[in-house]
């Protein structure tokens, strides 16, 4: 679940407000002197305002930094092909995450890998034999969304 993100600009009637967002103007999401809008991953950016015709005088840039848990996630298999009994290899997990995952859980035919191995982004296998056959995995696990920072900053001119 994400929380709404917002951020105003304070100007009298005549003037006309801008947002930039990472440096670029921004016109999506307006309302009023507000830019909002519910925080996703994309979001996570850099946010000013101004006034039209004065943009070398814009507000303070604050940064909207969005958390997120793993999505995204797949597993490759190093070397890729018919592995040989004897052989080795090597199985990488990447996901999109913010913060970024730092503890992996691997299962194979749905039970932990319980070694230190079975922590690490990638989970090597070396001289397989015939029982190291099955479905290796890494699901997230415990992910919540949050967003950071979680207040309304005014910007007066």
């Amino acid at each position: 679940m994400t929380a709404p993100s917002e951020t105003t600009c304070t100007l009298s009637d005549s003037q006309d407000l801008i947002w930039y967002k990472n440096k670029r103007l921004s016109t999506t999401n307006l309302y009023n002197n507000y830019l909002q809008f519910t925080a996703s991953s994309e979001d996570s950016s850099s946010y000013s305002c101004g006034v039209r015709d004065h943009e070398n005088l814009s507000s303070t840039a604050v940064t909207l930094s969005v958390r997120y848990p793993p999505k995204s996630t797949s597993v490759s298999v190093s070397p890729s092909g018919e592995i040989v009994e004897g052989g080795s290899v090597t199985l990488t997990c990447s996901s999109n995450a913010n913060p970024s995952v730092q503890r992996y859980t691997w299962f194979k035919n749905s039970r932990a890998i319980t070694s230190w191995r079975g922590s690490e982004q990638s989970y090597t296998i070396k001289d397989i034999k015939p029982s190291d056959s099955g479905e290796y995995y890494y699901p997230p696990m415990s992910t919540s969304v949050s967003v950071s920072p979680p207040e309304i900053v005014r910007a007066v001119q």
